[in-house]
């Protein structure tokens, strides 16, 4: 037994010893600009699903039945009272998120997701069979310093294809449009 012991000792100190001597790879590859920008959609799109389940109070469910199966799930926050112009109070549900899945004939299962920031569709997803095949971020501003409005929407396609759109305001009612395209390059197997 004395032997094993020693003999596990020193086996830990010769592997100990050859770990010193490895040299350690310090190199990082600095992210492509595709890699950049999807990281960015991720992270908001995240803050966006989150700000979601904090803000829905109530849920409501439809169910449909006419050429495949149809399902909508609806998440709403708290209603706003809106005052109208004969005295009444009108109350109204504010949609939070909708979920639409959908069981084709052909067997495969879509599910479409939107969020909504205020009244207008924030964040899109896209999804067959359980995979996203979609993902677009809508209209969010971006703080450019110029005192002009610009707003981008970041859309994601199967196939790693990533396209990001800037829409500025030139004044008077015009936007000047600047698109950019990026594709993750392909990984070849050694």
């Amino acid at each position: 037994m004395k032997k094993l012991v020693t003999l596990a000792g020193l086996l830990v100190l010769s592997l100990a010893a050859h770990a010193q001597d490895a040299p350690v790879a310090t190199t990082t590859a600095s992210p492509t600009p595709y890699q950049v920008q999807y990281d960015s959609l991720q992270a908001r799109a995240r803050r966006v699903r989150a700000s979601a389940a904090a803000r829905t109070q109530q849920v409501k469910t439809n169910f449909l039945a006419l050429g495949g199966t149809r399902r909508v799930i609806m998440s709403l926050g708290v209603p706003r009272v809106i005052p109208t112009s004969v005295g009444e109070t009108l109350v109204r549900e504010v949609r939070i998120k909708k979920e639409t899945v959908k069981h084709k004939r052909h067997g495969a299962i879509v599910r479409k997701v939107v969020y909504y920031g205020g009244s207008k569709p924030r964040l899109y997803e896209y999804y067959e069979d359980g995979q996203l095949v979609q993902l677009e971020l809508n209209g969010y501003a971006l703080n450019t310093g110029s005192g002009n409005n610009t707003f981008v929407t970041m859309r994601w396609l199967r196939g790693n294809y990533l396209t990001v759109s800037q829409q500025a305001s030139t004044g008077a009612s015009r936007y000047a449009t600047q698109r950019q395209t990026f594709s993750e390059p392909a990984i070849i197997a050694q």
